[in-house]
């Protein structure tokens, strides 16, 4: 149950953040604009990249997420139904 609320807390906390910084992104935008900063917005955005940096990190967490919690919750399901699943061998006398 551990495994489920942390994984369900991180997601949310992560849905929060990244609204909070997609909503950054409009304010910088305007800001650009405004003062007039095009020209140097567009030379910082031109650096080199690769194919791993320009990855969301966002969609890359969800998904680790998501996966963290479809194992948790498939263990706690089997552990309710089928609790010999995580038996260890029968002890030898």
């Amino acid at each position: 149950m551990v495994g489920i609320s942390v994984a369900a807390l991180i997601s949310q906390f992560m849905a929060k953040h990244r609204l909070a910084s997609v909503r950054d992104g409009y304010v910088l935008e305007d800001l650009i604009r405004r003062l007039n900063l095009t020209d140097v917005f567009r030379a910082a955005t031109q650096a080199k990249t690769t194919w791993l940096s320009r990855r969301s990190s966002y969609l890359s967490w969800r998904m680790g997420l998501a996966l963290f919690l479809l194992v948790n919750t498939a263990i706690l399901i089997l552990s309710i139904v089928k609790p010999a699943v995580f038996a260890g061998p029968p002890a030898t006398p």
